[in-house]
């Protein structure tokens, strides 16, 4: 009994992780919802920077859209390249990245989706 006790939040954080990996592929699975979309590529150290605020809103180019980092984890595993991806569809929805993230994101050069290069 105590050893469940004290496994209780390791086994909830891993059903938090479990329930945004399950939503990430099923979201992710559906490409023709995430039509609009801008991707950067980041280097190791900005990478390192965004990767705990996935799900969360920025702007890119004056638009509210969202981070997707998860699948750079676990970060100590990913060789790169980094390529961050926001997509622009229920944004609002999502809490807004600090001011120091959107700092990071306002240098990184995106390509918005359907946009020539």
């Amino acid at each position: 009994m105590l050893i469940a006790v004290h496994a209780l939040p390791v086994l909830v954080s891993l059903v938090k992780i479990l329930a945004k990996v399950i939503l990430t592929k099923n979201i992710m699975s559906r490409p023709s919802t995430f039509n609009h979309q801008a991707v950067a590529i980041c280097s190791r150290e900005q990478a390192e920077q965004l990767a705990n605020y996935d799900h969360q809103r920025v702007n890119v180019s004056g638009e509210a859209g969202v981070l997707l980092t998860s699948e750079w984890m676990p970060l100590e595993e990913h060789a790169g390249p980094f390529l961050l991806t926001v997509v622009f569809h229920y944004a609002q929805s999502h809490p807004p990245a600090p001011a120091e993230i959107q700092a990071i994101v306002d240098r990184l050069k995106f390509q918005v989706r359907g946009q020539p290069r």
